[in-house]
């Protein structure tokens, strides 16, 4: 088997020697459109038909360009060409577009592409010609599209070319994560400012998302819950707490009522830093032990009665129980 042309002279030659199909050359012409920036590539009738005086619509910056394929078998005379391009320029008054991209495998001198530009305007024209389609056809990003359309596949020099390509890519993406790892980084430390533009501590934020996380029953594995947000839970904590939130405001002021620190407006902005209701708080402890006593006691002579007389007590003795391990449980939260 012969090696490759090298130096480029392989793409050239493949290209000028065009032995394939209008379609294909369509194809590639809208792929060429793309490697050159143009966006929404929509081709007309690659396989036949009425195309309206044109191959693609693109567009480009914001404006609506149609595309024109133009690939015979060889070099063709200037007259041709120049006939060729005439042709499509129809195209851009019929399709009420900006501009047209003239997508061809023939070699075009500067004096050529010159004339065809003035014979556009005052349409926007681009020219995507043989030396001009050989060399994005020869870059790394579009190696994949040479070895489509025109069977050359990669040599070791264009491999290690390409390696070097998506190593610099590669390199991009890690220094754009890092900046926002930093970024991350010095959120957790400052903490969060809200909308009134008070700072609230991240840890209470956490703290409090915890809590929510163990009333509402979601992150049932102890995942860490700022690592993402999808993990632990399948809906927001306050839809799944089910509590409504005028209560949840009422209790607050209660709360605020007994410990004295009736200082939160609603409407007023909100600090989370102030607090927590409950440590703020004091039951001696030694009332607390004296009605544990009591509540032992009643308890024990209960156990001595006979069992009809459990029905005139104010209360059943397992809703004392209850509210003795309740009270219990109150203890160990306000210590």
């Amino acid at each position: 088997m012969n090696r490759r042309q090298t130096k480029g002279a392989e793409t050239i030659a493949r290209l000028s020697a065009w032995d394939r199909s209008h379609t294909a050359a369509e194809r590639l012409a809208g792929q060429l459109l793309r490697a050159e920036d143009f966006q929404s590539i929509d081709p007309s009738h690659p396989l036949g038909g009425p195309d309206g005086l044109k191959d693609v619509l693109c567009i480009k910056e914001g404006k609506r360009w149609i595309g024109a394929a133009y690939f015979p078998r060889g070099q063709q005379s200037w007259g041709e060409i120049r006939g060729k391009f005439l042709d499509d320029l129809r195209g851009v008054a019929a399709n009420a577009a900006d501009g047209i991209a003239f997508v061809t495998n023939q070699e075009l001198r500067l004096a050529e592409r010159e004339e065809l530009e003035k014979a556009g305007a005052p349409s926007k024209v681009h020219l995507v010609h043989l030396e001009w389609a050989a060399s994005l056809l020869d870059s790394p990003a579009c190696y994949g599209i040479r070895l489509e359309f025109l069977d050359i596949e990669m040599t070791k020099e264009e491999q290690v070319a390409f390696i070097a390509e998506w190593d610099q890519v590669l390199e991009n993406l890690q220094r754009a994560f890092e900046g926002l790892t930093e970024k991350i980084q010095a959120l957790l430390g400052a903490g969060t400012t809200t909308d009134a533009g008070v700072t609230v501590p991240l840890e209470e934020i956490k703290q409090f998302k915890a809590i929510l996380d163990s009333i509402s029953g979601t992150n049932p594995f102890g995942i860490s819950y700022y690592t993402s947000p999808s993990l632990g839970s399948t809906e927001g904590h306050m839809r799944a707490l089910r509590v409504p939130i005028d209560e949840l405001r009422q209790f607050a002021q209660l709360l605020d009522q007994i410990t004295g620190s009736a200082r939160l407006v609603y409407g007023s902005p909100l600090t989370l830093g102030g607090g927590a209701h409950v440590s703020r708080l004091h039951v001696p402890l030694d009332q607390l032990k004296e009605y544990e006593a009591t509540l032992d006691r009643i308890i024990a002579k209960q156990r001595m009665l006979p069992a009809p007389y459990h029905a005139t007590l104010p209360f059943p003795v397992h809703e004392i129980r209850t509210r003795r391990h309740s009270q219990a449980a109150g203890q160990n939260l306000a210590l």
